[in-house]
């Protein structure tokens, strides 16, 4: 699914997820006019005269088969930038058997991450950075029923992926710590994209409403994009931001038996 033309190694180089709407679509734009050669991980058709690699995040073979492709074909990755994301409104489950939530927003990206390190330590100094959301604040982690069969709700499963993103991204930025890949994490705040297009048809008027009063994705990419290039950053590892910013997450996030916990349950759940 690679678009013809591919470009020069020498080019700095990002892997991003979520490159076809919302914030994703923002980063895209933005990196491409700066110069950055943008190899997209997508699942369906990817934007016109963009370089791509099927993906489906939701699918662990699917994960595996494109970060193959993206180390045979990426001699150097200076960003991992995780932008891509799903809330369904009814519970469903991906292939492997994970809650669809779940599986996208956290499990594939976490497994993303593990198969591109080496080739990120390689180019270092790289970055990883990965969306997560305001929506933390108001999450729990389910620890006796993370795939929720029971009492799902869209919002439950959303707020809880939010927060296992940023726990992880806090427990792998200890394990970073002495490598030169540092990882943080970002809300882009309210931004015009199809996140809710699982939801009821009843709900779909409230959503577009709502899209008149979000940002733009070239607009919700100014933090991501920031985290990804600030020279300034280069150093910065283990954090959560908001425009532009440093912000202090949830108590919950911040509980360091809780990140170790949670990144012992990924890697159970990749093997």
């Amino acid at each position: 699914m690679k678009s013809s033309g591919m470009k020069s190694s020498g080019m700095r180089t990002v892997v991003l997820t979520g490159a076809t709407s919302g914030v994703g679509s923002g980063c895209l734009q933005v990196l491409r006019r700066s110069g950055w050669r943008v190899v997209a991980l997508v699942r369906g058709e990817a934007p016109e005269g963009v370089e791509a690699i099927e993906c489906d995040l939701a699918s662990l073979r699917s994960v595996r088969r494109a970060a193959a492709e993206v180390l045979d074909t990426c001699p150097r990755i200076d960003v991992l930038l995780g932008c891509a994301g799903v809330v369904p409104w009814k519970r469903r489950e991906s292939v492997d058997g994970f809650e669809l939530t779940w599986a996208t927003n956290v499990l594939g990206h976490a497994l993303l991450t593990e198969l591109l390190l080496e080739r990120l330590e390689e180019s270092a100094p790289a970055r990883v950075v990965m969306i997560s959301g305001h929506a933390h604040r108001r999450g729990s982690m389910h620890w006796d029923d993370l795939q929720l069969r029971n009492g799902y709700s869209a919002l439950k499963a959303g707020t809880q992926a939010a927060l296992a993103k940023i726990l992880w991204t806090y427990a792998m930025a200890d394990e970073l710590a002495e490598t030169p890949v540092t990882i943080n994490t970002f809300c882009p705040a309210f931004v015009r994209g199809r996140l809710t297009r699982d939801f009821p048809r009843w709900m779909q008027p409230i959503a577009k409403l709502g899209n008149v009063f979000a940002q733009s994705p070239e607009e919700g990419a100014r933090t991501p994009v920031w985290l990804a290039t600030a020279p300034e950053l280069q150093t910065v590892s283990g954090k959560y931001f908001r425009h532009q910013a440093m912000q202090r997450s949830s108590p919950e996030s911040l509980n360091r038996e809780a990140q170790q916990r949670l990144l012992t349950e990924i890697r159970a759940a990749l093997r």
